[in-house]
């Protein structure tokens, strides 16, 4: 599990520190470790932790935010995923195969097995590129050729 150090903000207010922070820049914030998963880009210590944060958050929408097939909006998310996966075994099985689809427009279509499977390698191949598109973004970020959020809003366009 990664583990980063973000401002613990739970604190402002008690103890010493202030109820607005960004009032008093002087004042060094409380920090605690948490995992990346759990940080956000404002909770961030430095630029780069918060980049690194930003492009994280940003491949996940990506990767769950869908896309279009063949006029289908297609949902990638965590259920939809696991749902075109089992949908894809039957079809495997099964070259006869249909099934009802709702789409994440709520589109009601008869899908036949080949058209399973080639939604099912769609968002293979979609998940890849947003991971790809991260793995290259990430090392950049790091060697600060990434300096800002719309950089990488246009990389995972």
């Amino acid at each position: 599990m990664n583990i980063v150090t973000v401002i613990d903000y739970s604190r402002a207010g008690h103890r010493g520190f202030p109820l607005y922070p960004e009032a008093h820049p002087e004042i060094t914030l409380p920090t605690k470790e948490v995992p990346a998963s759990e940080a956000t880009p404002e909770q961030a210590v430095d630029p780069k932790q918060a980049l690194t944060l930003y492009a994280a958050d940003k491949r996940w929408q990506k990767e769950t935010g869908g896309f279009e097939f063949n006029g289908l909006h297609i949902a990638t998310d965590d259920r939809s995923k696991i749902m075109i996966s089992g949908a894809r075994e039957a079809a495997k099985g099964n070259p006869d195969f249909t099934t009802p689809w709702v789409t994440s427009t709520g589109e009601i279509a008869i899908l036949d097995a080949a058209t399973i499977i080639a939604i099912s390698d769609a968002v293979g191949a979609h998940v890849n590129s947003v991971f790809g598109i991260y793995a290259i973004v990430l090392p950049l970020i790091l060697d600060g050729t990434i300096t800002d959020q719309t950089q990488i809003d246009a990389a995972l366009a």
